[in-house]
């Protein structure tokens, strides 16, 4: 799964997430969730471990030419 930093910034709104509360999940910094966003270069394993925070929360991220989506993959729970 590709993700972008727009569509990382997305999917932390979808989940309602700080960065800080991203990077504690992908195990990485918080300065390192800035830079991306930004626009940084990182290596490809720190991408992949940011995508998996996110797949392992339920988010599916879609990214080919011309469709990004994030979505849920399942509905969240319902609160009662």
């Amino acid at each position: 799964m590709k993700i972008t930093p727009d569509l990382c910034r997305a999917g932390r709104g979808l989940l309602n997430w700080s960065r800080a509360d991203l990077a504690n999940a992908a195990g990485v910094s918080t300065p390192v969730v800035v830079k991306f966003e930004h626009g940084g270069n990182l290596q490809q394993a720190t991408i992949d471990k940011i995508a998996a925070a996110f797949d392992a929360r339920g988010v599916k991220i879609e990214n080919r030419p011309r469709v990004q989506s994030i979505t849920r993959k399942t509905p969240p729970p319902s609160k009662q």
